[in-house]
C-alpha cells in the first residue's frame, strides 16, 4: 500500500486556467488533478504546462481558456496512475520511466491521492532516520 500519498487537490475540466494556477499558488503545488463532468480523473495540469503551451505575452489570452481546452493545445494525455496496493518500487519505477514529478493514486478506480517525488523523498528520509 502507499500510505505516504497526499490528498489530491483538484480542478474541474471546465474551470478556467487562471483558477487552476491560482489554486496551485494558494496550496504551494506544482500540479493539480483535473476532473471530468462525472468527477473522474481525466488529466493533470501543472506549472510545466505554461512552458509547453508556449506562454508569453503574445499568448497570454490562453490563460482565459478552460482547463480542458488549454491542455488540448499540446494534446491532453491521460494522467499517470498507480493502484493504492502497488509497491514503492513500482511507484518509483513509474516516476523514473515516465520522467514525471507525480502520479495519481487510485483506489477501486477512484482518485484517492497523489504521490510526488517529494513524498517519495520524505518516505526514504524517514526510513533512513529510523535506521540510525
Amino acid at each position: 500500500a502507499l500510505p505516504y500519498m497526499s490528498p489530491p487537490t483538484t480542478v474541474h475540466c471546465a474551470s478556467g486556467v487562471m483558477e487552476a494556477f491560482k489554486l496551485m499558488q494558494q496550496h504551494h503545488l506544482s500540479g493539480l488533478a483535473v476532473l471530468d463532468e462525472e468527477g473522474h480523473l481525466c488529466g493533470n495540469i501543472s506549472l510545466s504546462d505554461l512552458k509547453i503551451a508556449g506562454l508569453n505575452f503574445d499568448t497570454l489570452s490562453r490563460t482565459h481558456m478552460c482547463v480542458s481546452a488549454y491542455l488540448q493545445l499540446d494534446g491532453m494525455r491521460a494522467p499517470l496512475t498507480v493502484d493504492i496496493n502497488q509497491s514503492l518500487r513500482d511507484l518509483v519505477d513509474c516516476l523514473m520511466r515516465e520522467r514525471v514529478h507525480r502520479v495519481f493514486v487510485l483506489k477501486e478506480g477512484e482518485l484517492a491521492g497523489v504521490i510526488g517525488l517529494g513524498d517519495v523523498m520524505k518516505n526514504i528520509l524517514s526510513f533512513a532516520n529510523n535506521q540510525c
